[in-house]
């Protein structure tokens, strides 16, 4: 009789985790695999809200107070690109997302010929790709630099420039106040996504408020024009 209660509840017991499983099996198999979420464009607003906005120069100074100049050039119409990227699923780590969108940008180039320097400063419509399918966007800027010995831009900054409907407890707050060659600067990023040479802070009163050029020199924002 005790063996006939103990097969019973063996019985039980893998027909409940028989159950749970298939349970399992029904969400991950139910869960989209991919999003196709269309286009993100700029806020109107947002396009000309950066510092070089209707601008022609910028001015930068290094701690013994020699000059560089930068060209402003501005593109003459937003661009597009279509981007499709793969991202963890949070719901399981053995599979992921792939999210197909497509971003609306806008550039301004910053060129230096005594440096032999670039900038281009990007401000780009991003979906929140942490939540997959969200439309969560937000305006971003980002920062992509070449120097002498590179054949091709990178990108050495980027932070949210219009939060929009990005997720506030994911936003990174910007340093209250910092001084650069005896000047204050107020709510700057200093965020570095690449190694090396071009390091990048910026604010939005100024746009790059200091930059590390490809020798290791440190250059302070001076003035606009």
């Amino acid at each position: 009789m005790k063996k006939i209660g103990y097969l019973l509840f063996v019985i039980c017991v893998l027909t409940v985790i028989g159950c749970g499983n298939r349970f399992l099996r029904e969400i991950d198999t139910s869960y989209p695999t991919q999003f196709d979420l269309g286009q993100f464009s700029l806020l109107g607003e947002t396009r000309t809200q950066l510092a070089y906005h209707d601008r022609e120069s910028v001015f930068f100074v290094d701690e013994n107070s020699a000059s560089a100049s930068f060209e402003i050039i501005h593109a003459e119409a937003p661009g597009l690109d279509s981007i499709n990227v793969f991202v963890d699923n949070i719901y399981d780590d053995s599979t992921g997302v792939r999210t197909a969108y497509v971003s609306q940008y806008l550039d301004d180039t910053l060129r230096s010929a005594a440096l032999n320097l670039e900038f281009i400063v990007r401000l780009r419509a991003r979906p929140n790709l942490a939540n997959p399918g969200s439309r969560d966007v937000g305006d971003w800027v980002e920062v992509w630099s070449k120097t002498p010995g590179e054949t091709s831009f990178r990108k050495t900054f980027e932070t949210v420039f219009n939060q929009r409907s990005w997720p506030r407890d994911e936003l990174t707050p910007p340093v209250e106040e910092i001084t650069l060659f005896n000047r204050i600067f107020q709510e700057v990023w200093m965020h570095q996504v690449a190694s090396g040479p071009g390091e990048v802070w910026f604010n939005r009163q100024y746009g790059i408020v200091s930059f590390t050029d490809g020798s290791g020199r440190q250059w302070r924002f001076q003035n606009l024009e």
